[in-house]
């Protein structure tokens, strides 16, 4: 039951990866302390516009903190558990945190080399003639035609994705937690409950930010608190995740490993065919409803 509720996906023989992709990052993080606190920022603009009040935003006329934030970082996007959060002034105390760290200096690099790359397409796309671009468009008509006529659609595919897996499985094991805003993970933030959502914390952000959002929410219409952080615990998730592939067989016997430790993907095509044949399975066959799961 309660593994159940925390599963994710990958196979009982997966190999746990020491160093995942997401805690990878927390390289790039290590040494990202801001150099001031949030009390006398005088951190340099980012995009035109950081200072202490929201004022020097969107209503100066440049770019909205929300979208300096979202050029800058992947982690300013919206998760689901934070509508009605105030993204402004959240995006806000993100910049003034983070500015004058070595997060933001890489991704600052970042960007100014996607930015090249673009100015790099619309010179190239200025060179083509008219004559040319009409053949393209031709071309590309006759290819999704082409597809179009040898689409296949007798297949049922879903993806399961769990929702905030690492901090399912550490509330699952302390469930004191799940009413106090946590974060897994350490310079880099791998996962947070949707308590902590609610100060705009969520997976991608430096954990010293992270910190100052739940420490500053006063700011935003929200207490003040301070954020609770557990390690990551790979060799949890691997269980978990197993359990949760024994379910999966259930319904699609060929899958053999899922995309991660909470995603899988599933091919309910026969599963469904043997459903509409013969009939909804009892309790305790394969695909039947489960009490107490």
């Amino acid at each position: 039951g309660p593994a159940r509720a925390a599963a994710g996906g990958c196979s009982a023989t997966s190999i746990v990866p020491s160093q995942p992709p997401r805690a990878r990052m927390a390289a790039v993080t290590s040494a990202a302390a801001p150099t001031q606190g949030h009390g006398g920022v005088t951190n340099p603009p980012l995009g035109g516009a950081v200072a202490g009040s929201s004022a020097a935003g969107s209503s100066s006329g440049g770019p909205s903190f929300s979208a300096q934030a979202r050029a800058l970082y992947v982690s300013s996007s919206a998760k689901a558990g934070m509508d009605g959060v105030d993204s402004e002034k959240i995006a806000e105390i993100v910049l003034q945190t983070a500015a004058n760290s070595p997060f933001t200096a890489h991704q600052r690099k970042l960007d100014r080399a996607v930015d090249r790359r673009v100015a790099k397409l619309l010179a190239a796309k200025r060179k083509v003639s008219e004559p040319e671009r009409a053949a393209a468009r031709a071309t590309v008509a006759a290819r999704r035609a082409d597809l179009e006529a040898s689409r296949r659609l007798e297949r049922v595919c879903v993806v399961v994705d769990f929702d905030q897996f690492y901090a399912a499985v550490a509330m699952r094991d302390r469930p004191e937690l799940a009413e106090r805003p946590l974060a897994v993970g350490g310079a880099l933030v791998l996962t947070a409950n949707y308590v902590a959502r609610r100060w705009g914390v969520r997976s991608g952000q430096p954990g010293f930010v992270a910190k100052e959002l739940c420490r500053r929410g006063k700011e935003f219409g929200m207490p003040s608190v301070e954020l609770t952080f557990v390690p990551a615990e790979y060799e949890k998730y691997a269980e978990v995740a197993a359990t949760a592939m024994e379910v999966y067989r259930e319904y699609d016997p060929a899958v053999s490993c899922g995309m991660g430790y909470d995603e899988c993907s599933l091919d309910l095509t026969h599963y469904l065919r043997r459903r509409v044949r013969c009939g909804v399975p009892r309790e305790g066959e394969p695909g039947g409803v489960r009490t107490g799961a």
